[in-house]
């Protein structure tokens, strides 16, 4: 309800895969699932909120209900010095990293619209225009090979020239135990079972992904 003269939901209503539901929420002024809660706010108001204390009260809200609370602020924080000193803003910014909030910068209410938009259909339906996790694949088979392993958790560029040291082959780490695995240097049993976790873990076929497509049907909420 708060939201209702800022632009944002106008633009929402609008948008042809949207649906909005308009209610008076005691956390947040979006939520688009259980897990995720979106709080907007100006810059002016978001630094006028660090000086009163209302944005830890807030971001303490929206943590204990839900675990993805994310903060968009609209507008330049960088020209709000006259309502927080620009230690206590960058303070409080590193903050919110530290607590899990995730900061979006947004540029007008069209855009804030946008980018819940987007979010809401990663959220609910699954990831659309997101970038690519890993760069372009090499070509020479040595390179492939550490490309490879650099996939698994934990494994960097000095892991990866490891494992194959030690196993010779891609096939062969993937088929070491937790055990084998922690006996290369720099490994530890903690990534070595993380590995064996991710080459274990079973995917939900298609046919099981659909049995759960008419509570997830549609863009946005």
């Amino acid at each position: 309800m708060r939201e209702s003269r800022s632009g944002v939901l106008a633009v929402l209503q609008r948008r042809a895969k949207v649906t909005v539901r308009v209610a008076e929420l005691e956390v947040g002024d979006y939520f688009i699932s259980d897990q995720v809660v979106i709080e907007r706010k100006q810059a002016a108001d978001f630094a006028q909120s660090i000086m009163t204390g209302r944005l830890a009260f807030q971001v303490a809200l929206m943590k204990a209900v839900f675990t993805r609370p994310v903060l968009i602020v609209e507008g330049d924080l960088q020209h709000q010095e006259h309502l927080c000193d620009r230690e206590v803003l960058l303070g409080s910014l590193a903050w919110l990293a530290m607590q899990g909030v995730s900061l979006t910068a947004s540029g007008s209410p069209e855009h804030s619209a946008m980018l819940i938009e987007f979010m809401a259909h990663q959220e609910q339906a699954g990831q659309a225009h997101g970038p690519a996790m890993r760069g372009g694949k090499p070509k020479d088979l040595g390179l492939l090979a550490r490309f490879v392993v650099e996939g698994l958790p934990g494994c960097g560029a000095a892991a990866s020239r490891r494992l194959l040291d030690h196993f010779g082959t891609v096939e062969a780490v993937m088929q070491a135990s937790a055990e084998e695995l922690a006996m290369v240097p720099g490994i530890g049993e903690k990534t070595a079972g993380r590995i064996r976790e991710v080459l274990t873990h079973r995917i939900a076929t298609l046919a099981e992904e659909g049995a759960t497509s008419e509570v997830q049907s549609g863009w946005g909420h």
